[in-house]
């Protein structure tokens, strides 16, 4: 979560270098703006309907207000992240990346006709955007501490006290691709061709870790491993549910299905 202080010291963090000039802004420059379909409308007028809205409008479509969309538009721009193009402005980058984090079960010509792009620019930004968040994530994002008792465990009398610790779930499952080479690897136990994905999320459904890309095949304990290998931290003195075990930072307790 972002409060006012964390957004202050986060734009005044500028970078001495002009944006435009950087080599990735020349090369997204080079790229050429024309309509999909024929139309002679672009994203930009999507984006400035929706910015032009209310806030209630702009969290269906982006989710998120539009003093957060500015703001992080600002942050990414100031800290030289992301710049405006001949192709694409900041505010368009971004609401392409925010309204397909969002809509995960629209199709990807959906997204090319509402914002009139090609399937090579949707990508090519998402990316770029994707990559500038990750670089600012560590500056806005707070991780929970062991004083963070959810409101799920603190309300629930069966509950609390014994998982007042108790952060979230984590949960790994299967999700179907399209692979054109070694599908063996990808076949899961139910003979479908699929990746593997842990993701961890607290009660209220706000996700701490995402791991994606093992094969099918994969054993959780596997992705498991993985996601602690690759940057998954569990504060310490907290635990997570994970299937049939407890995961405490360090330790994983098990116990059988008919244990209470």
């Amino acid at each position: 979560m972002m409060d006012d202080s964390d957004n202050e010291d986060i734009v005044g963090m500028t970078v001495e270098s002009v944006a435009e000039n950087s080599p990735t802004c020349q090369y997204e420059n080079r790229l050429l703006r024309q309509p999909c379909q024929g139309s002679l409308h672009f994203g930009s007028t999507y984006v400035s309907r929706v910015l032009n809205g209310d806030n209630a409008y702009c969290n269906e479509k982006f989710r998120v207000n539009k003093q957060v969309f500015y703001k992080l538009c600002d942050i990414l721009q100031t800290k030289g992240l992301l710049c405006h193009t001949n192709a694409m402005r900041i505010e368009e980058q971004l609401a392409i990346f925010l309204f397909r984090i969002g809509n995960d079960q629209v199709k990807d010509l959906v997204v090319q006709e509402l914002f009139q792009r090609s399937g090579k620019e949707i990508n090519h930004y998402f990316r770029s955007v994707l990559t500038a968040i990750l670089k600012v994530a560590k500056y806005i994002i707070r991780e929970p501490s062991e004083d963070d008792t959810p409101e799920e465990i603190m309300n629930n009398p069966e509950l609390f006290p014994y998982f007042m610790n108790c952060m979230g779930t984590i949960e790994i499952t299967y999700l179907p691709i399209k692979v054109d080479v070694e599908q063996t690897r990808f076949c899961n136990r139910k003979g479908l061709i699929s990746q593997k994905v842990m993701g961890a999320c607290s009660f209220d459904f706000q996700f701490h870790y995402i791991l994606a890309g093992w094969e099918g095949a994969a054993s959780d304990l596997q992705v498991l491993m993985s996601a602690l290998d690759n940057k998954f931290l569990i504060p310490k003195g907290t635990m997570h549910f994970y299937d049939t075990s407890i995961y405490f930072g360090t330790y994983l307790l098990t116990y059988s299905k008919g244990d209470h």
